[in-house]
């Protein structure tokens, strides 16, 4: 469903902006096992998480949740070329996103509408990043552990995977998932 065969116009930098650089860089580290590079003191405390020697700042799993699906869709297409392909997922419709000049599976994210119950929640229209994990209960309860707060629990997505979402200290949303075996 998800690919990393970036072309032009699809997201591929997830940037972090926070007001305690040490303390998301001690949450994330907990989380994911990464490591902070800091870009030195010239950058006002810029840097970028590692895993493995690897920048892993650079990434996909991009969610919109937007409050009108179809304007959302009209403005990107208008915007960046994206198509668009809807899925039903029960209550609601899920719409995956692809870049202009992508192929079939070349998706880089979707939009599902923002609900009553993620607004009274906290949850605003807005981008959501997934991390990849691989195991989804584990990085829920890491990230409780590390004063992270859960906004949607660990469920399963059939045919997709399970997934959780999350706001980390300062209040950064994120969601993590481990995907289903194509």
């Amino acid at each position: 469903m998800l690919s990393t065969d970036y072309v032009p116009g699809a997201p591929n930098w997830v940037d972090l902006g926070t007001p305690d650089i040490d303390a998301a860089a001690a949450f994330y580290g907990a989380v994911f096992g990464w490591q902070f590079q800091s870009a030195g003191p010239d950058a006002g405390g810029y840097g970028m998480f590692t895993l493995d020697g690897k920048t892993v700042a650079a990434g996909g799993w991009t969610e919109l949740y937007p409050g009108d699906v179809a304007g959302a869709k009209s403005f990107y297409r208008a915007t960046f070329g994206w198509v668009t392909g809807d899925m039903p997922m029960g209550d609601f419709t899920y719409t995956v996103i692809k870049p202009a000049t992508g192929g079939e599976e070349s998706s880089q994210g979707g939009m599902m509408p923002l609900t009553p119950e993620m607004a009274a929640g906290g949850g605003t229209t807005c981008w959501r990043v997934y991390f990849e994990v691989a195991d989804c209960d584990a990085a829920v309860a890491t990230a409780t552990q590390q004063g992270g707060t859960v906004l949607v629990p660990a469920m399963d997505i059939p045919g997709v995977g399970r997934f959780a979402m999350l706001l980390d200290p300062a209040g950064a949303v994120f969601a993590v998932i481990t995907s289903s075996a194509s």
